[in-house]
């Protein structure tokens, strides 16, 4: 693995986790956050990993660490609010989304999400992608 190929290491740890190979996701995923440790992105997709390893506290730390690292990074906040959520851990999944809003007042569709929520909504958003649009 090269330093800062981040945009290489990225899609084939994708690729493992997409086949069902989360050990190797995993491992390369831990590789580049080694030697990119300050990357948000490469912590979101650790995270992502640990989540569909069932581990879940790490998962979460992980997850914090990229939204620490990018404030900008949606795909944090949904994947931290979803595993909490469907862990029954509402209050604390619902605070990734006012954590989220504090910084983005003007997005109404997790404004909307939050309160709908908070009123016993029962539709949560879906698993974030892999793949960002």
């Amino acid at each position: 693995m090269f330093p800062g190929y981040v945009d290489v290491i990225v899609p084939l740890g994708k690729f493992y986790l997409e086949d069902g190979d989360t050990a190797r996701a995993v491992d390369l995923f831990r590789r580049l956050v080694t030697r990119n440790p300050n990357n948000s992105e490469a912590h979101y997709y650790l995270g992502i990993t640990l989540m569909f390893q069932h581990h879940a506290d790490v998962a979460i730390q992980e997850l914090d660490r990229a939204i620490a690292l990018d404030r900008q990074n949606f795909y944090a906040y949904v994947a931290a609010y979803s595993m909490l959520l469907e862990a029954g851990q509402k209050e604390r999944a619902l605070s990734y989304l006012e954590r989220w809003l504090s910084d983005h007042p003007e997005d109404s569709e997790t404004r909307a999400l939050l309160e709908g929520r908070r009123n016993g909504a029962t539709v949560p958003l879906p698993r974030p992608p892999l793949q960002e649009p």
